[in-house]
């Protein structure tokens, strides 16, 4: 059940990496919590006494924090009362209209229940919003809705190649079909417990990314079956097809990793914390780079990483995934945990003597201690 959870929640934070959109607080809001029977038995009729409770305590300017609602929301889906929680979350974006990230959390819940225009709806809603706002998520959410518009995947290695502003030429298919059947016959020998079927959805970017060589991924899901998303950019030097020959089987090598491992978007096996997201992501940056031989300047660590594993494993479980992972820490500092991921799983490896697919089966509190921390 809780597994179930990152679908519709912890995914938001994850891929648009603004947390503070989801449990940001005004100055007039202040701390309420719902009681426990709305839980285990919800009704819409006590719900609205207790939302009413509170105004007459405190006013119609104040208002109820994003993360109250958001508790309830989520406790009434771990109970699998799907409806009652979308009751809860469409409450919290009608409290806080300029929460985009509200309006997405909705359009999971209505995906999970096979509603797909709605979903749509919501996804439509929350670009809005962000434009509103300046919130820079509307690619993310039009990437939902052309999501929720795709087939159904195939049996076996699906690979879909996904045209937008820009479409796949046939040569340029044809190469990366082969990249990937190839890679794919060579990974199931080393991670055997990889999905058997799984869906590769390749997209071209007009983003520049040479300092990963062109090409980037995602892996979405893993259980029951894989999903992978991967964006080759068209203004690398030399295009899609230098971009392909470089790294499109180094970033396979890194995503299939992470469905063996069970470190995706939706089904994650692990919590919360930048610490187990930099071990994660060190694991398959290692993995890649070991067997696949490119190595990548965007994921090298420089002479006083030691400190930056110190700040990592002092953050709270909370801390900003786009600050200390993915994206740009306000000192400028980029991909802080790609890079303390691979020191440590480097130092993990000096100091026990494993594999890295030896490394690759413990958790990351034992792969933290095997490097010294």
């Amino acid at each position: 059940m809780k597994s179930k959870i990152i679908n519709v929640f912890i995914i938001t934070l994850f891929i648009l990496g603004h947390e503070s959109n989801i449990i940001a607080q005004e100055a007039s809001q202040t701390g309420v919590k719902f009681s426990k029977d709305l839980i285990s038995n919800f009704s819409n009729a006590q719900f609205l006494k207790e939302e009413e409770a509170f105004n007459r305590a405190h006013g119609q300017e104040v208002k109820i924090k994003v993360e109250t609602y958001h508790e309830l929301g989520i406790a009434l889906y771990q109970n699998d009362d799907l409806d009652n929680a979308i009751i809860v979350f469409q409450k919290s974006a009608l409290v806080h209209p300029n929460n985009d990230s509200v309006l997405n959390i909705i359009s999971r819940l209505y995906e999970q229940q096979n509603n797909i225009e709605k979903a749509i709806t919501y996804n439509e809603q929350a670009i809005q919003v962000s434009i509103n706002q300046a919130a820079g998520n509307e690619g993310y959410y039009q990437g939902e809705i052309v999501r929720l518009n795709r087939r159904p995947a195939n049996p076996g290695i699906d690979i879909l190649f996904e045209d937008g502003k820009y479409s796949f030429k046939k040569d340029n298919k044809q190469l990366i079909t082969d990249i990937i059947v190839q890679s794919e016959k060579e990974l199931r020998k080393l991670l055997p417990s990889i999905p058997e079927d799984i869906r590769l959805i390749v997209t071209i970017i007009d983003r520049e990314i040479n300092i990963v060589g062109g090409v980037t991924g995602r892996a979405d899901t893993h259980n029951p079956a894989g999903e992978i998303i991967i964006e080759i950019s068209n203004v690398f030097p030399g295009g899609i097809v230098a971009a392909s020959k470089r790294a499109l089987r180094a970033t396979l090598y890194h995503e299939f990793h992470h469905l063996s491992r069970g470190w995706t978007i939706k089904n994650n096996k692990y919590g919360p914390g930048i610490s187990i997201a930099a071990v994660n992501e060190g694991l398959a940056v290692v993995f890649s780079e070991l067997y696949t031989g490119v190595i990548e300047e965007g994921n090298s660590y420089p002479e006083e990483v030691n400190t930056w594993v110190e700040e990592i494993l002092k953050l709270p479980k909370n801390a900003s995934y786009y600050k200390w992972v993915s994206g740009e820490h306000p000192d400028g500092r980029t991909a802080i945990g790609y890079r303390v991921g691979n020191y440590i799983i480097h130092e993990a490896l000096s100091n026990s003597g494993k594999s890295i697919l030896e490394l690759s089966k413990l958790s990351p509190e034992e792969i933290i201690t095997l490097a010294g921390f």
